[in-house]
């Protein structure tokens, strides 16, 4: 397949456009959840079955022995290949499978086929949802999510139905013209047709190149900007990411030429390129996630004190409230006060996401600058994080669990490091370049005075 890189125009939108466009998201959340309440009822079947859980067994043998030869050897034998064999069709009978969920998205959509098109249903709820289940049954997921009010983001389709990409005379493009003006198009057989703008910086030469390509989807994405919905199409085009020039003709960010061995870590990276070693800070400016911690300490005051039968004597929320013999759900009420608040967390949130990739961009690009035969470590930085606190002095609960491990996450989530290693990993390949050579470290000793410096070394010799 070739390569894909994506870009992203701001739709000018009318109110009336942002309201249809606003159903048009909510419909798709219910009918994300109620698929997905299907979905697990047939993942919960097939699972408790004697069948899949012997299969699993004898599977799960083969990742539990540390012996590459004793891997194979397993993997080898008759009882590993009939155990993968019966998995393969417990999955193909109870519906596991992209095609499958595709045809169920089509299914649980039909009610509402008039304003939400089979390909937008396949593309915006069957795939997705398939990919959280392909995580939970192969690879590290552990439940799919319901998708709660307000937090269906996107909504995607082939460019060639539901959500196109028109000129001026409404005709479906594939490839635009920089000099022409398009808008995205959304469409169904009874409802309202939307005809929207796409605001094209005339001087963004990057953008104005990359809009020239062959389009491969159309995707309509939302974000809550101080309590207002703004809407985007980001369009997947074919080829790499073109290189950005400055108003000289200068490339912006060239490629250097040396060798790099990089220590990363939960708080720092550490850059040794033969000459000297660096070490960059990467945490981030705590001030919004004070105020974030603020707003949620008043969101939870003002919830209580709104809704004082939803919770127990000791604070704990409820499960629920009997009425006539029966359990019910809980029904919470919110203040205007309360909705100003979470719409101005959520767009603390967003702006804080959006400084986290800038300053990821901006990083790799330092990086970049200095090398491109580039090695560095690889390891979860959640479990590095609980090891070096270990280290440091951290202890354990009476569990044998480290303590404090939201807080490790914490920092995680909040200075993003492996999401800097992906930008540069993927900043390299756009170039034509090998990208990142991810290596392990067997061990790490952070007692060692600069183990960064002397890792970074080690690192660098692994790329020579």
């Amino acid at each position: 397949m070739s390569e894909i890189s994506v870009i992203a125009f701001p739709l000018i939108t009318e109110k009336w456009q942002e309201d249809v466009l606003f159903k048009r998201f909510e419909v798709c959340r219910s009918i994300y959840n109620a698929m997905l309440g299907y979905e697990l009822k047939q993942y919960r079947k097939m699972t408790s079955s004697k069948e899949y859980k012997d299969s699993i067994e004898v599977i799960n043998s083969a990742y539990k022995v540390e012996s590459e030869k004793d891997k194979k050897k397993i993997k080898a034998s008759e009882e590993y290949k009939c155990a993968t064999q019966t998995q393969k069709e417990l999955l193909q009978k109870y519906g596991f499978s992209s095609f499958s969920f595709g045809s169920d998205a089509i299914r649980f959509a039909e009610h509402f086929n008039t304003i939400i098109p089979t390909k937008m249903a396949q593309m915006s709820i069957g795939i997705p949802m398939w990919g959280a289940f392909e995580k939970l049954l192969f690879g590290n997921g552990k439940i799919a999510h319901f998708k709660r009010f307000d937090t269906f983001s996107s909504i995607v389709t082939d460019g060639k139905s539901a959500i196109r990409i028109v000129n001026e005379d409404n005709k479906t493009t594939k490839k635009m013209d920089s000099k022409a003006r398009y808008f995205c198009l959304v469409s169904s057989k009874k409802g309202k047709n939307l005809k929207m703008p796409l605001k094209v910086e005339k001087k963004d030469l990057y953008m104005l190149e990359m809009m020239e390509r062959d389009i491969h989807t159309v995707r309509i994405v939302r974000k809550k900007v101080k309590g207002r919905w703004r809407y985007y199409v980001q369009l997947a085009v074919t080829g790499a990411p073109a290189i950005k020039y400055d108003s000289e003709g200068k490339e912006l960010h060239p490629v250097g030429d040396k060798t790099l061995g990089i220590y990363i870590d939960t708080t720092s990276i550490t850059i040794a390129d033969g000459e000297k070693i660096t070490t960059i800070d990467i945490t981030l400016d705590n001030e919004i996630e004070e105020e974030i911690a603020d707003i949620n300490r008043y969101l939870d005051n003002s919830r209580r004190a709104t809704n004082p039968e939803n919770f127990n004597d000791d604070g704990t929320i409820k499960k629920g409230l009997m009425k006539d013999g029966q359990r019910r759900s809980l029904t919470w009420l919110y203040s205007n006060s309360y909705k100003k608040a979470r719409d101005r967390k959520a767009n603390l949130q967003r702006v804080q996401a959006e400084q986290r990739k800038i300053r990821a961009n901006k990083l790799a690009n330092e990086i970049m600058a200095m090398g491109s035969n580039i090695a560095i470590n690889d390891y979860p930085f959640q479990a590095a994080a609980m090891r070096k606190k270990f280290a440091e002095g951290e202890e354990k609960d009476e569990k044998g669990r480290y303590k404090k491990k939201a807080k490790a996450g914490k920092v995680i989530g909040e200075n993003a490091p492996a999401m800097i290693v992906t930008i540069l990993d993927n900043k390299l390949k756009a170039r034509g370049l090998e990208g990142v050579k991810k290596k392990k470290l067997s061990t790490v000793d952070y007692q060692m005075a600069d183990y960064r410096k002397v890792y970074a070394s080690e690192m660098r010799k692994e790329a020579l």
